[in-house]
């Protein structure tokens, strides 16, 4: 793991996340390989604005707490949310 990890350093990373309980492992496991992740919330799928915005504060606190970039589309626009 240690070779893996010089391999990536410098090295950026952005991950498809459609709710947090599903990225909070890949985005640690990447830090651990030397990535620098930008986590890129998205998932058409989800049925109601109550629910999407549930899942979206779920994955602030996940990108908050591993300290990384939360890129998100809502109503069309793009936002780059720094953690």
């Amino acid at each position: 793991m240690a070779e893996n990890k010089n391999l990536c350093l410098n090295k950026k990373i952005l991950l498809h996340a459609c709710c947090a309980i599903c990225s909070g492992y890949p985005i640690s496991f990447l830090q651990d390989m030397g990535y620098s992740v930008v986590v890129y919330f998205y998932n058409p799928n989800i049925d109601t604005e109550e629910e999407y915005n549930k899942r979206l504060d779920a994955q602030k606190i996940i990108c908050n707490i591993l300290t990384v970039n939360l890129l998100l589309v809502s109503m069309n626009r793009m936002f780059i949310m720094n953690m």
